[in-house]
């Protein structure tokens, strides 16, 4: 039987240094090749050459949840979690029907920034965390 169900959002659990986190409200991820074009007799490109790798992407989550990843960054003796370098963050998707379980992994995280901000009239405070991460493996 094929299964033609697409993953969604109540497929994926997300773990932090293997910690499942409740308040995870998103995550992507980007990578990139800089490439380039490759010139030689004239001035119409030969070839694309192949350049170094870039991996980064943002974890969204509840002010809640990186309340608690500030305690434990300072706890740790730093300031707070923009200091700490070296998070795991993996992303499981369930399986539906005959789909297998899907990984997705980013390696030595580090988060870059975050900012907090609420506005009159919303419910929670959501907080976006940009990161670079040393690699993303999926399977």
């Amino acid at each position: 039987m094929f299964d033609s169900r697409e993953q969604a959002w109540v497929d994926l659990k997300i773990y932090l240094d293997g910690q499942f986190v409740v308040g995870a409200r998103g995550i992507s991820d980007k990578t990139t090749s800089e490439d380039e074009h490759l010139y030689a007799a004239g001035n119409e490109p030969i070839a694309i050459q192949p350049g170094n790798r870039k991996y980064e992407g943002s974890l969204m989550l509840l002010k809640s949840e990186v309340d608690k990843m500030n305690d434990g960054a300072r706890n740790s003796g730093f300031k707070d979690v923009a200091d700490v370098s070296g998070w795991d963050i993996v992303c499981t998707y369930a399986p539906t029907g005959n789909q297998r379980l899907r990984t997705r992994s980013y390696k030595f995280v580090k988060f870059t920034e975050f900012e907090m901000a609420l506005k009159q009239g919303e419910k929670f405070m959501e907080v976006t965390l940009p990161f670079l991460c040393l690699g993303i493996v999926a399977d």
